[in-house]
């Protein structure tokens, strides 16, 4: 990423776990569902995919701090970090994750939008559902970015479920699922004039 870095000037930089990562754009590596709908909202802002399989707000803290993004002026970043520390943190302690991610985010990239996004996983009865609904609702209830945003709104239905044709394994979007936060992010960055 280092390297890649000294290549290129991203706009918009996308900061994460798997779902990041997964979404598309340069570096590719393995699996991506989301081309179609990185094509559409994120190539054309030259957009970089900083996201990374298993990630949690530790990881990206450190990913940060050992140089990540030196040499880059993103005009904007978009983050989606946490799910993975929901098994073992409490909510308090992944919103200190991500406060401190957006802390040097800023002192790094000074003039960056930062746009924090949070996403529902797992299923109506998981003890993760409830966990990742509790934290989008900690995160949108606290000025923690420029904007933060719960999808949760989006993708859990009525009777509580998420479509599996939009989140096939209750965690990572499919093309349709990346689509919806295509959009959204599409709205934030649209309105900032990025």
């Amino acid at each position: 990423m280092l390297d890649l870095n000294k290549k290129r000037q991203p706009a918009v930089i996308m900061v994460g776990d798997s779902i990041t990562h997964f979404w598309g754009g340069a570096p590719k590596m393995g699996r991506v569902n989301g081309s179609q709908s990185w094509e559409k909202y994120l190539a054309p802002r030259q957009a970089a995919n900083l996201g990374y399989g298993w990630d949690m707000t530790q990881n990206v803290l450190w990913r940060l701090r050992q140089g990540e993004l030196d040499g880059i002026k993103p005009k904007a970043c978009v983050l989606l970090i946490g799910t993975n520390n929901l098994q073992s943190d409490s909510v308090g302690d992944i919103i200190e994750g991500v406060q401190a991610i957006v802390a040097e985010i800023r002192a790094r990239c000074p003039g960056c939008k930062i746009l924090v996004l949070a996403l529902p996983r797992g299923g109506l009865n998981d003890p993760l559902r409830k966990k990742s609904v509790e934290f989008a609702q900690a995160l949108t209830a606290i000025k923690i970015a420029d904007a933060t945003l719960s999808l949760s709104d989006k993708f859990i239905q009525a009777d509580g479920t998420i479509p599996r044709e939009w989140m096939s394994d209750l965690l990572h979007p499919t093309e349709i699922g990346y689509e919806m936060i295509g959009q959204a992010v599409d709205a934030q960055l649209t309105e900032w004039g990025i």
